[in-house]
């Protein structure tokens, strides 16, 4: 009898023992199965956050490019003004330098001209009188005229 139970145990163990491999076989590729969808998700998760930054750095790029475009015609602005201003002051500048040449050459000949009156202005109606001969000037007029007469000659 001994060797009939040891058979029926025998028996019964690999039952067991097969129906127990056929469970953890079950339970292995369930479990490969959710492992694969599990990662099928995180892969589709991860492509969708990639999507989502791609489509997040466009506008942020095109953004960037409208300031620069934008700081870039600023700039250009800026310096066109800047010119501008350059242009102006230099022509200022001229301007007042031409000034001041007249200016200066007006007091010169304004001197000039004190000058020779007051060379002049000593002499007597009858000297004065015989300087405008010698220039080929009209000598009439009195003492003031002639003076003025002899001032412009001597001018030129």
């Amino acid at each position: 009898m001994l060797g009939v139970l040891d058979a029926e145990h025998l028996e019964r163990y690999f039952d067991f023992v097969q129906r127990a491999v056929e469970v953890n076989r079950g339970l292995t590729v369930r479990w490969a199965q959710a492992v694969t969808a599990l990662s099928g998700a995180v892969q589709d998760r991860a492509e969708s956050a990639g999507q989502a930054a791609r489509n997040r750095t466009k506008p942020v790029g095109h953004t960037v490019r409208t300031k620069a475009d934008t700081a870039e015609q600023a700039a250009r602005e800026q310096s066109a003004k800047t010119a501008t201003a350059s242009r102006k002051q230099a022509e200022q500048a001229q301007q007042d330098r031409a000034r001041e040449a007249r200016r200066v050459e007006r007091e010169r000949v304004r001197q000039a001209r004190q000058q020779a009156r007051a060379r002049y202005e000593r002499m007597t109606k009858a000297e004065l009188s015989d300087l405008p001969t010698k220039q080929d000037l009209p000598k009439s007029g009195n003492v003031d005229e002639l003076v003025e007469r002899l001032v412009e000659a001597d001018a030129r």
